[in-house]
């Protein structure tokens, strides 16, 4: 009896990113690719893993106290409503506390690839990115802030600064860290809840801004 054989041939796939088109930030967001294969075309492994990121505590008691008393009545089912009641607040409160520069909505422009703005860009010497997710979609939201992530870091000039950012719905909170000199970008596995999580959440983007990464 003769036994036919097939010849299994493995096929590197297709670049997703054209080099005959440009994109934005937002349009990696859009993408219905696998965040791997979208983050292996700009040269950059995804990895998932719980994230070491020291926490500095700091007191926000109060700020959880205000955001508890006007949650009750307030509707944050709009992107413009997630900002200004659930993301700026802490971040302003932040940076009163750490005297630390911040960019809302900056524009940046490395390449063809890596382009567009920025919702919340704070700099003390150490460096954050923050990404509000835009419909809610933690995970899209995330490819977002990891192309952001690479191109800050070749817009800062320090190709071997690691740098961290957080992506959010407003209500849930996650982290990434991207390290250019293994070219990883380390998505971690914890998720944080605005209020539940709320003095954790806080004293961790504290500690990305005057800790080591």
């Amino acid at each position: 009896m003769m036994v036919s054989k097939r010849t299994l041939m493995l096929v590197e796939h297709p670049r997703i990113l054209k080099p005959e088109e440009s994109y934005t930030f937002h349009d990696y967001f859009k993408m219905n690719f696998d965040a791997g294969d979208i983050l292996a075309d700009l040269g950059c492994q995804l990895i998932k893993g719980k994230l070491n990121l020291p926490p500095v505590p700091w007191d926000v008691e109060p700020l959880k106290a205000q955001m508890r008393e006007y949650l009750d009545f307030v509707t944050v089912d709009s992107e413009d409503a997630r900002k200004q009641t659930l993301i700026s607040p802490l971040l302003l409160k932040l940076v009163g506390v750490l005297k630390a520069h911040l960019k809302i909505e900056y524009t940046i422009r490395v390449n063809q690839y890596l382009k567009g703005t920025l919702d919340y860009y704070l700099n003390n010497g150490r460096n954050l990115l923050v990404v509000e997710a835009k419909n809610a979609d933690l995970s899209r939201g995330f490819v977002q802030m990891a192309v952001e992530l690479i191109a800050l870091n070749l817009w800062l000039g320090d190709s071997r600064q690691p740098l961290v950012g957080a992506v959010t719905t407003g209500e849930i909170w996650q982290f990434g860290r991207y390290d250019p000199t293994t070219a990883t970008i380390t998505q971690d596995t914890q998720l944080y809840l605005l209020l539940d999580h709320l003095t954790e959440l806080a004293a961790i983007l504290k500690g990305v801004l005057t800790q080591p990464n």
